[in-house]
């Protein structure tokens, strides 16, 4: 009997398995279990564990049903001596995450790129689980030499393993509130929050350097009108503002009359060529 790959590429099936695998990656990084972090085959075997909801079940049933009615047909045509081998079953096909493969390619980076876990090299002492191949090596190699009891007595050192570990959520900034003294009607709060906290990581890099400049310019006027003493001082603050503003709205009038020149052309070129189409003089 042919073998049926459920989660092939860009199918319903792997859809459902990897939204399924994130569920219950999900599920175990919420735990206590996950506290000091989890290698990825420490994740897997939790997983597997795990039962998958009611909607995986019943696609997967639907799945199997139609690809039983092809090999049937297949075989009532006579082409099964003329498919290939089929590839090797994963270890667990009727699970979400049906192989540790699956898990690393498919589950874990999206996660990961969710920002929602981070992979982090750290040294630690073997567990039991982890130390129990390398004992059973080491004594294979010692067996009547006499030193399987200095190997037993022995305490494991320290091996540099890779640890999923959840993203800390980044914390609120507290708002405090700003004194402003005698200008406290004429500016406001938001003159000192202009987003020196704020995450520029989406913009390109030339757009993060300019935000970077605007934002230190932003800082620095809000400091000075914050440290603002004189009438003189905050006369000059005002001006730069609106030198700013008159700027900003030269540059708005400048592309108005652009857009305005540019329709007055198209209309004219329309004219004449449907003056040129209609013969008309």
């Amino acid at each position: 009997m042919q073998s049926v790959n459920l989660f092939s590429r860009n199918t319903p099936q792997k859809t459902a398995a990897v939204r399924e695998g994130l569920r219950m990656v999900r599920s175990i990084m919420a735990s206590d279990t996950s506290k000091d972090g989890l290698t990825t085959s420490q994740i897997y075997q939790i997983a597997v564990k795990k039962k998958p909801n009611a909607e995986f079940k019943s696609l997967l049933k639907e799945v199997r049903l139609s690809a039983a009615k092809v090999e049937q047909q297949q075989a009532t045509n006579g082409q099964s001596g003329s498919l290939k081998a089929p590839p090797p079953a994963p270890p667990r096909p009727l699970h979400p995450l049906k192989s540790m493969t699956f898990l690393k390619r498919e589950v874990l980076p999206i996660l990961e790129g969710n920002k929602e876990i981070t992979l982090k090299r750290v040294m630690r002492v073997p567990t039991v689980t982890e130390q129990a191949p390398e004992t059973t090596k080491a004594s294979k190699k010692t067996k009547g030499k006499g030193r399987n009891e200095s190997n037993a007595n022995a305490a494991p050192s320290p091996v540099q393993v890779y640890l999923w570990k959840n993203v800390p959520k980044p914390k609120k900034p507290v708002q405090g509130e700003v004194n402003w003294g005698p200008y406290a009607k004429s500016f406001k709060q938001q003159w000192w929050e202009v987003g020196t906290g704020e995450d520029l990581g989406y913009l390109s890099r030339r757009r993060r350097r300019a935000r970077v400049d605007k934002i230190g310019r932003e800082v620095e006027t809000a400091k000075v009108v914050k440290r603002a003493v004189t009438k003189a001082e905050q006369l000059r603050v005002e001006a730069l503002v609106k030198a700013r503003e008159q700027k900003r709205r030269e540059r708005v009038d400048m592309w108005y009359e652009r857009v305005r020149v540019l329709r007055k052309a198209k209309i004219e070129r329309e004219k004449a060529e449907a003056q040129a189409a209609g013969g008309t003089p």
